[in-house]
Order: C-alpha cells, then structure tokens, then sequence
C-alpha cells in the first residue's frame, strides 16, 4: 500500500509539472489557436499576443539584460492584448521614438509600469484613458505612462498582471543601475503618473 501511494504521488507530482512545462503550454496554445482561427479572429489574435508575452516572460526571467528592441516588442503585445480585451471603453495613446539600435536594458523594467496603469487605471463603467511615452534622446532612455484615475472595480476581469509592481520595480532600477536612474510618481485627483529617466 505504501508503494501504492508512493506512486501515486509521483504522478500527481509529474502531472503537475507537465501542466506548468512551457512546451506543453505553448503546443497548448498553439492547439488553441488553430481551433479558433477560423471561427474568431479577436480570439486567435488574443492567443498569440498572449503567447508572445508568455514566451518573453520564459525567456527572459533569468537574463541580465536584453535588447531594448524585445522589450519595445513586448510592451507592444501587452498593448494589442489589452486593446482587444477592452476596446470599448479604453483610449490608449502611444508614443515610440526609439531608433533602430543595439541598446540593451534590464529586463522588467517598462512592462510592469504600464501594467499598473491598467491595473489601477481601467474599470467597467468608465472611459478609460492611458499615455505612453517612450524615447531614446543621445544616452538617456525616457519612459513615462499616464492613466486616468477611476474606480477601482474588483468585479471587474483584469489580470495581476505578469509583470513585478512598482516595488520591485525600484529595486531593480537600485541593482541595475545605481545612482544612474531618476524615477518619479506625479500623483493627484484626476491622474497617476510615473516617470522613469535611465542614464
């Protein structure tokens, strides 16, 4: 009976990690996708914007730094996730100026702060609005989000986020670059603002 449940329990164990295996999550995704490609368009682009973020939280969750570029591309998809979710009542602007260029940067650090935004900034009633700011002027990354204060409506089907939070945020600005960064919050009735400024 021992060896009974002895094995048991290896292969609940098994099953539990093939469920968190990132080939078994990706073919699943793919399986998905094929299967709604044809009856949905929202819902395949949905599956492969998810899957590219998936995908970039996996690769890049024990990297030092990567090219600006993957992190410009994943804050994209986030983007066109978060639109086709909520294109009712969102307005997004954004705004890229940021040169072909072999730049590298910490991983984690733009995605999370736009992940706030629409966290704290997007609810089921009102006309949501978020700015995004991003450029590269000579040797100094700029990166700011702006979003609407609303209510916060905890019924209301927004994800945590895969990002780390403002905290960790700060954390990681004090181990990548020390004493190189200036990162700021500009708070009031109507808006919630950061700013971040790395050197």
């Amino acid at each position: 009976l021992e060896i009974e449940k002895t094995e048991r329990k290896n292969i609940e164990l098994k099953l539990l990690k093939s469920q968190y295996n990132p080939h078994f999550l990706f073919n699943s995704l793919n399986s998905i996708y094929s299967k709604t490609i044809d009856v949905s368009e929202d819902a395949s682009a949905l599956i492969l914007k998810l899957s590219s973020i998936l995908r970039y939280n996996l690769n890049h969750n024990s990297s030092d730094h990567i090219p600006l570029s993957e992190e410009i591309k994943n804050i994209n998809n986030y983007l066109d996730l978060q639109i086709i979710r909520l294109a009712e009542n969102i307005h997004v602007t954004k705004q890229i100026v940021v040169p072909d260029n072999i730049l590298f940067i910490a991983p984690f650090l733009l995605t999370p702060l736009l992940e706030n935004a629409f966290k704290y900034g997007v609810n089921s009633t009102d006309i949501c609005k978020i700015e995004i700011y991003l450029s590269l002027d000579s040797n100094q990354l700029i990166f700011s989000v702006m979003n609407k204060k609303v209510a916060i409506d905890h019924s209301f089907p927004l994800s945590e986020g895969f990002g780390l939070g403002i905290t960790s945020v700060k954390k990681l600005l004090e181990l990548h670059y020390p004493n190189n960064y200036q990162f700021l919050i500009d708070e009031n009735n109507k808006s919630f603002k950061v700013s971040l400024k790395i050197h």
